[in-house]
């Protein structure tokens, strides 16, 4: 081989190793992709994810409170309902509830306590210092809404006829004037509570506490 032959196969050889370094990189680069990341997209902060409340940890919805009444539970009672006591003073059962005596019968008065009405009675032939015999909250009789004070048992104005024999042993269902029934329950002595209804409705319009043997039709009768 002559020395020009040998110098122009040194410089392809040189040439060619040019030429792979040159490549290199760029080889690497495709081996190697880029370490950036595509940005995840940030969290919401209304939660939106998560419901507000509206399901129990089982998945099932939570079902809202019964509306309050306006009288705290165990307002009623054999003794009396809130604020009135049987056998306290007549004119200081008034007092209480703000009524004044009926003017037709002076042993009854009443008043409207915020949607239903509170009633106190003393005997006919007392005064204004004998003790309140009968306190009654109750409502038109065509009236079927929760409303007023209950018994602990949460038993009141709106209650059916199924839920007062239902809270209460031994009721006593008695037939009074036409279609009217008590139902006479927690008797304590000679006082015990009675749930008015009509027949046919079912659903309880009054609530009494009283010590006579049941309330009369009519207080002014």
């Amino acid at each position: 081989m002559t020395s020009r032959t040998r110098t122009l196969a040194a410089a392809a050889a040189l040439l060619a190793l040019a030429a792979l370094t040159a490549c290199a990189p760029a080889a690497h680069d495709a081996a190697s992709p880029s370490r950036s990341t595509t940005p995840k997209p940030a969290a919401s902060s209304s939660g939106s994810a998560t419901p507000s409340g509206s399901a129990t940890p089982g998945g099932a919805p939570t079902k809202a409170p019964p509306p309050a009444r306006d009288a705290p539970l165990g307002a009623v009672s054999p003794g009396g309902i809130e604020p009135v006591e049987l056998a306290m003073a007549f004119e200081n059962a008034l007092s209480a509830i703000g009524a004044t005596p009926a003017a037709e019968c002076a042993w009854v008065g009443s008043a409207d306590a915020g949607g239903y009405t509170l009633t106190v009675q003393r005997q006919p032939d007392g005064d204004a210092a004998s003790p309140v015999v009968l306190v009654s909250a109750s409502v038109p009789a065509d009236q079927t809404s929760a409303i007023g004070p209950t018994t602990t048992e949460g038993i009141g104005i709106g209650s059916t006829v199924a839920e007062v024999k239902a809270a209460y042993s031994g009721v006593q269902d008695i037939a009074s004037t036409g279609d009217r029934h008590y139902l006479k329950a927690l008797a304590v002595g000679d006082a015990a509570v009675f749930f008015s209804y009509t027949a046919g409705q079912d659903v309880v319009w009054a609530v009494t506490s009283t010590l006579l043997p049941e309330p009369p039709y009519e207080a002014c009768g």
